[in-house]
């Protein structure tokens, strides 16, 4: 089995991760893609993030029916600020996976302070960095091997679900829509 590592804030989940995703299993035949949310992003500790039980349910709603993609709520559960390298070496002990099985998708701004993180070395020895990229992506973190994949250039991030939201602006077409009738329901990002 091939297994990808999806990890991230997720808040909330939006069409152009899913999409990511989709090319990523497509261009290095993945079998199952686990996305990860984060409990504690160590990036983002002083940074206000949605509740964890909604960024799950979101990520429940908008991979539902996909038969590749599912949920790893390991940094959830566990609280806390998660570290890549720690939810890495858990999904690597228990699946039991070979690093030419084991896959971790980043995307290319990320790439740039992968060198910041705590234990790239020890990632790079685990995974096969995928880096969602452009055409002219270059990695220069050149001491960490990474492969990179090119898919539709969508500018959509969470930030501005989040802020259309607070502007009271249309979300359509930005997240699925199920993840939508969650937002409105719940009064998210308002």
């Amino acid at each position: 089995m091939r297994l990808a590592v999806y990890g991230g804030t997720f808040d909330p989940i939006h069409m152009a991760h899913l999409i990511i995703a989709e090319f990523a299993r497509e261009n290095f035949d993945i079998d199952k893609i686990l996305f990860t949310p984060s409990y504690i992003p160590p990036h983002k500790i002083d940074v206000q993030i949605s509740a964890a039980d909604h960024r799950l349910e979101m990520i429940r709603l908008a991979v539902d029916g996909h038969a590749n993609f599912e949920i790893c709520d390991y940094e959830i559960e566990k609280k806390g600020t998660s570290y890549t390298v720690n939810t890495l070496q858990y999904l690597h002990e228990k699946y039991n996976l070979s690093r030419d099985d084991f896959y971790f998708i980043l995307g290319a701004d990320n790439m740039k302070d992968f060198h910041h993180w705590k234990q790239p070395e020890k990632i790079d020895e685990l995974v096969q960095i995928v880096v969602a990229g452009r055409k002219d992506f270059e990695n220069n973190n050149s001491q960490y091997s990474a492969a990179s994949f090119e898919f539709p250039l969508l500018d959509i991030s969470s930030s501005l679900v989040r802020q259309r939201r607070k502007d009271d602006k249309s979300i359509k077409y930005l997240v699925p829509a199920p993840v939508e009738s969650y937002i409105y329901e719940h009064e998210l990002y308002h």
